[in-house]
C-alpha cells in the first residue's frame, strides 16, 4: 500500500505493533488470559478435547513457554474452567463444578500440576465464567455474587448483593478499592476492600456496548476499557479514576480485531527502568533537585506498553499513544458521546 495514500484511520490503526502470538491450536475450543501486573505473569490456558495446554509469555524474550499437566494423563476437563487469578507462577482458578483449584507452573520440567484444594459449600456457590483477581492473601472470584477465599485459612465467604452482575468481566484493582465494569447492564460498581461493600458509581456504559477487558496505567490514575458495539467492533475508552468521567480514544484497533467478540488488554511497565529513567533524566536537567520533587516526577513518569490479544493475535502499543492524542478524545459523559 503506498505510504502518501495511507489515510489517518489506517494510521491510527498502525501504531500497534504485532509481537509474538499465542502458539495457534487448530481444534481449540476456549482459551483465557490470565495476567498479574506486580508479578509480570501472564499465561493463555487453552482447551480441547485432548488436553488442556497453558503458555506463559516471556517479555524478555517476545515468547511462549509451553506448559503440560503432569502425570501426563487425560485431565477431567470440567475440573478446569478458565475463571481464575495468577499470582507469580501458581493460578488459583474456580471449577463449573464449584471448587477451588490450584495451578502450579513448573518451570524447570515445563509441566503443571493441578490440584482440587477446595469445594464450595451449596449455600456459597456462583455460576462460573466470571472474573478474578488475587489481593494479599486472598482470591476474589465475582460473577453473579462475589466469594472470597483466603489462601493461608483455607476458608470461603461469600457476598450476595444485587449489585453484583451476572457475566461481568472487567475487574480491575485501584488503591484500596476494585472496579467492576459490565454485565448484563452495563453499570460500573466499586467495592471497598476495608469496608467489606459494594456501591453503583454514577455513571453507566452505554446499553449498546459491552465490556470485554480493562487495565490501569500511569499509576491507577487512569483506566483502559475495551468496548464492543452491538456489531462486534471494538474501540477503547479512558475511564478517569479521580473525576469518574470516561472519555473516548480514536486509536483504532488492529484490523484483525474488528468483528470478533475478544479483545483483552493489558498494562505493564518496568519500575526498575521507569526508576533508572527518572532519575537520570533528572540529573541531566537539574543537579540540585530536592528529593520530594524527585518522588514526585517519578510518580508520574510510567513508560507503560499496553498488550492486547485476540484470538491467538498478539499487538501492544504504548500507552502514550492513547493518551496525546487529545484533540480526539471526548469530553462529555459517554452516554452523551454515543448518541
Amino acid at each position: 500500500m503506498s505510504q502518501q495514500t495511507t489515510p489517518a484511520t489506517n494510521y491510527l490503526s498502525s501504531l500497534w505493533t504485532r509481537v509474538e502470538p499465542i502458539p495457534f491450536i487448530s481444534h481449540c475450543f476456549e482459551y483465557r488470559i490470565l495476567f498479574q501486573r506486580k508479578t509480570k505473569s501472564l499465561v493463555a490456558i487453552l482447551s480441547n478435547m485432548d488436553t488442556d495446554l497453558i503458555y506463559k509469555y516471556l517479555f524478555a524474550s517476545n515468547s511462549w513457554r509451553k506448559y503440560e499437566l503432569q502425570p501426563p494423563k487425560k485431565l477431567d476437563q470440567p475440573n478446569l474452567v478458565l475463571d481464575g487469578a495468577i499470582n507469580g507462577d501458581t493460578i488459583y482458578s474456580y471449577t463449573n463444578k464449584h471448587q477451588i483449584a490450584i495451578i502450579k507452573l513448573i518451570n524447570e520440567t515445563n509441566k503443571y500440576k493441578l490440584q482440587i484444594i477446595k469445594k464450595v459449600d451449596k449455600n456459597q456457590q456462583l455460576e462460573p465464567w466470571g472474573t478474578a483477581i488475587i489481593i494479599a492473601d486472598e482470591l476474589h472470584y465475582i460473577n453473579n455474587g462475589h466469594l472470597k477465599y483466603n489462601i493461608n485459612t483455607k476458608e470461603c465467604n461469600t457476598l450476595t448483593n444485587e449489585v453484583i452482575p451476572y457475566a461481568a468481566v472487567g475487574l480491575t484493582k485501584v488503591k484500596n478499592k476494585l472496579l467492576l465494569f459490565g454485565g448484563r447492564k452495563d453499570f460500573v460498581r466499586e467495592y471497598d476492600i476495608k469496608n467489606n461493600h459494594w456501591k453503583s458509581l454514577p455513571i453507566e456504559l452505554p446499553n449498546t456496548m459491552h465490556v470485554r477487558s480493562c487495565t490501569t496505567i500511569l499509576n491507577e490514575q487512569l483506566i483502559l476499557i475495551s468496548l464492543a458495539d452491538q456489531h462486534g467492533i471494538f474501540k477503547i475508552y479512558i475511564y478517569e479514576v479521580k473525576t469518574k468521567i470516561i472519555k473516548k480514544s480514536c486509536i483504532k484497533m488492529p484490523y484483525a480485531m474488528n468483528r470478533n467478540p475478544c479483545c483483552d488488554i493489558f498494562a505493564i511497565n518496568d519500575e526498575k527502568e521507569d526508576i533508572l529513567l527518572t532519575y537520570g533524566w533528572i540529573r541531566n536537567e537539574y543537579k540540585d533537585t530536592p528529593v520530594c520533587l524527585q518522588r514526585l516526577i517519578k510518580k508520574y513518569y510510567v513508560k507503560e506498553m499496553v498488550h492486547l490479544f485476540n484470538s491467538n493475535e498478539h499487538y501492544k502499543i504504548d500507552a502514550t499513544q492513547i493518551l496525546n492524542n487529545y484533540s480526539i478524545l471526548c469530553d462529555r459523559n459517554i452516554n452523551t458521546i454515543l448518541s
